[in-house]
């Protein structure tokens, strides 16, 4: 009798120590844009995500945060949703939180650290590989900042071309045949000097 009192003890605290669970409540807010000019105030909703979780006779752990998204789409080797398939389609971030490019993921696994771990090293060597393209792209892109300089200065000289054009011209047809050639004369000489 002792002795099943005792393995029935032991049992016990065995499938006691080795369950787990948990439990986590998150609200979100759907970010809508509102209209000046609609008639009514539109009334933003709210959605409230229960996590309720169970393991049994395994060392399992449960984590949840926020994880830039292109990380998380490589890490499980996922496509990024057409616009008309997202869940909440007002809004313009295509995501849940209100950091820009992040996602709630939550994970429930016998090593679920090593799992968050992996997606930000995803996500640190996404930021690397950026910064070298930039290094590498360095004289592109400044050869393309200053070819967008010379467009913005052509830009200004021919409106300065325009405006000076037209102004030495306005009102031409309503002037005498000498008035018309010494405005042509002059408008021919600042043409020349520029």
């Amino acid at each position: 009798m002792k002795t099943q009192y005792l393995l029935s003890l032991i049992l016990i605290g065995l499938l006691l120590t080795s369950c787990s669970n948990i439990r986590e409540v998150h609200y979100f807010k759907d970010k809508i844009t509102e209209k000046s000019d609609a008639p009514t105030k539109t009334i933003a909703n709210y959605y409230k995500v229960e996590i309720r979780g169970y393991s049994f006779l395994s060392s399992s752990r449960y984590l949840s945060g926020y994880f830039d998204q292109s990380a998380i789409n490589l890490y499980f080797n996922e496509f990024t949703q057409p616009e008309d398939g997202k869940l909440f389609g007002n809004n313009p971030q295509g995501g849940l939180t209100d950091e820009t490019g992040n996602e709630l993921v939550l994970i429930f696994s016998t090593n679920a650290k090593a799992i968050s771990d992996q997606i930000g090293n995803i996500s640190k060597n996404q930021v690397i590989l950026n910064s070298a393209a930039s290094l590498i792209q360095e004289d592109k892109i400044k050869e393309a900042q200053k070819l967008k300089m010379s467009l913005n200065e052509l830009s200004l000289e021919t409106n300065n071309f325009i405006f000076q054009s037209d102004s030495y011209l306005k009102g031409i047809s309503t002037k005498t045949e000498a008035e018309k050639k010494l405005a042509i004369r002059q408008f021919l000489q600042i043409l020349q000097s520029n």
